[in-house]
């Protein structure tokens, strides 16, 4: 049985998990179908106004919806729309999320309280975020899982879509065998620059994502504080970074060419303070653009040419990364990691078969989507496989 409901109203059996969380449903080596059945007249524009509204005043807004995944049925879920630029798609393959345990306390699905569904916003080949999150997870990096869905309305095929892992409690209890301590976002832009001593100047850089009632930003504080001490940087940036896999995570973002991240535009990670090591742990989130999908003030030979110890141009807004850097020890380890993924894992043998294999997973799929809802066309699809970085088709 891939999930449980725990309780409604009354107590029902609560079957443990021998696998951790969400492993079938992201183990299987095959395309998920997702049937989302919604009762509600007129659904689709409560979901639109809903996100809409939503982004507004700063709430997420859920509607009730019967969910089929492959074989399992779950009844009362809640259901909403989700994303920025990704929203802006004008037909129905517009983002969503997926809460169980939204009007069923207890409910989930294979261990998993909620789920994330992609619907691939600037890349016609759909499968850069796969291949960069394959690679962070066999290397033990924390990053979300990701697979492919078939996702419906009532029963009509909308799309295909990427199944993202959320970053919440199940998440962290999985990688880092804890979950109670504070976890933060680094969206809109978090720099880890230091704005003060007070934790108010940082609430519009930052977003704490749990234990929002207590509201205590100091350890959030005491990391940055550390990250900006040029003088005893190595000292002290060890006693409050888990900073080894943070490199690990950085030289594989490089290497991907993940610009939307902290080594460019200062998003997209999230931070979690693990209480067993009583360090800060890195988590790479939201990697949709790597493999140079970023058009914005970049060309194709920047993108081609990109620096093994790249910072931007105003690298003291990212003083993580230009006091490791600065220090032998972090460079070295850097450049070792660098090496390391360059000759055992970025390579023809190793990427050009799964990319082959995902492209015949994915090609019907996308031939199959009607036309009001295709983000890219088939043409796009082909076209996208062969251009090394990334086409404003």
């Amino acid at each position: 049985m891939k999930f449980v409901t725990k309780f409604i109203f009354i107590l029902l059996p609560v079957f443990s998990f021998t696998q951790n969380p969400g492993d079938n449903f992201f183990s299987s080596s095959q395309v998920q179908n997702l049937n989302i059945l919604v009762s509600i007249p007129n659904f689709w524009d409560i979901l639109t106004d809903n996100e809409v509204n939503g982004d507004k005043n700063d709430t997420n807004i859920y509607i009730p919806a019967t969910v089929v995944i492959d074989a399992d049925t779950l009844n009362n879920v809640g259901l909403r729309l989700k994303g920025n630029s990704s929203f802006g798609h004008p037909g129905m393959k517009k983002p969503i999320k997926l809460k169980f345990n939204e009007y069923v306390q207890g409910q989930e699905y294979d261990g998993l309280k909620q789920l994330e569904f992609s619907n691939g916003y600037l890349d016609p080949t759909m499968m850069r975020e796969k291949l960069f999150l394959d690679f962070l997870n066999q290397r033990g990096i924390a990053a979300p899982r990701c697979i492919f869905a078939k996702v419906y309305y009532n029963n009509e095929y909308v799309g295909v879509y990427k199944a993202i892992e959320p970053v919440d409690k199940t998440f962290l209890k999985t990688r880092f065998n804890n979950n109670g301590a504070n976890l933060f976002s680094g969206d809109p832009n978090g720099t880890l620059e230091w704005k003060g001593y007070y934790q108010e100047d940082y609430y519009q850089f930052y977003e704490l994502k749990t234990n929002e009632i207590a509201n205590d930003w100091s350890d959030l504080m005491s990391l940055i504080n550390a990250v900006n001490d040029f003088s005893n940087f190595e000292n002290r940036i060890e006693k409050h970074l888990n900073v080894q896999p943070y490199i690990q995570a950085w030289a594989a973002n490089n290497l991907f060419v993940n610009l939307d991240s902290y080594m460019y535009l200062a998003h997209n990670y999230f931070l979690y303070h693990n209480t067993t090591s009583e360090k800060f742990e890195w988590i790479t989130w939201d990697v949709s653009l790597a493999f140079g999908v970023f058009p914005f003030f970049w060309n194709e030979r920047r993108l081609t040419e990109f620096s093994i110890d790249f910072l931007p141009t105003l690298s003291n807004r990212h003083p993580l990364n230009v006091n490791l850097l600065y220090s032998e020890k972090y460079r070295s380890a850097y450049f070792n990691y660098m090496c390391d993924y360059l000759h055992n894992d970025f390579t023809e043998a190793k990427l050009f078969p799964k990319i082959d294999s995902l492209a015949a997973i994915l090609r019907p799929l996308i031939a199959a989507e009607p036309d009001s809802n295709q983000m890219f066309t088939e043409e796009e699809f082909e076209g996208g496989l062969e251009y090394e970085t990334y086409k404003k088709f």
